[in-house]
């Protein structure tokens, strides 16, 4: 039933291209510009459930490839009032040849060329923080809202999914993102 309502709404968008925001099943879809929409789920899960969850609605995790939608994404959260809360977004940690570490997004597996990470992050606090969330509030002080927090992929965390006019593919993840 969710998938239906969901993708009646992803219609209209699509063909009115008008959708500022709406509740759907108790979860917020919000258009932002660009042919991206989002959908935030208000419901704690780990890195990989919520991902799955995206996919089984042919969603993604949101990929704010560019300052400018991170700081709207922000926006919409703040205006929702859920500065309070940390959310999923769809980057994860990737490896080169020779041990270099690079960031990629679910969306189409592309190497993250904008970031916004809060100072001194990623820091691989833990040494196995593989995926970033958006940090809408934070406990310290010294970290700023609006910012990204590399993060272990077990901890629950609300999420926001996207929908772009572009596919998203498959991906086979590494195996040190699906185990501890």
């Amino acid at each position: 039933m969710n998938k239906i309502i969901l993708l009646g709404f992803l219609v209209i968008f699509l063909q009115t291209g008008k959708f500022a925001s709406a509740k759907i099943c108790g979860e917020t879809f919000v258009r932002i510009a660009e042919g991206k929409a989002y959908y935030i789920f208000m419901e704690e899960k780990s890195w990989m459930e919520a991902y799955s969850t995206c996919k089984s609605y042919n969603l993604t995790l949101a990929s704010p490839k560019r300052h400018k939608d991170n700081d709207e994404l922000y926006k919409v959260l703040r205006d929702l009032n859920l500065r309070d809360k940390n959310f999923w977004i769809g980057g994860y940690r990737s490896f080169k040849e020779l041990g270099v570490t690079i960031w990629r997004w679910t969306v189409d597996n592309e190497e993250i060329k904008e970031f916004d990470w809060a100072d001194e992050e990623p820091n691989y606090y833990t040494k196995d923080e593989q995926v970033i969330e958006l940090r809408s509030y934070s406990a310290f002080p010294e970290v700023p809202p609006r910012k990204w927090n590399d993060q272990h992929v077990d901890t629950k965390l609300f999420y926001i999914c996207e929908y772009t006019k572009n596919p998203a593919i498959d991906l086979d993840f590494p195996l040190w993102l699906l185990n501890d």
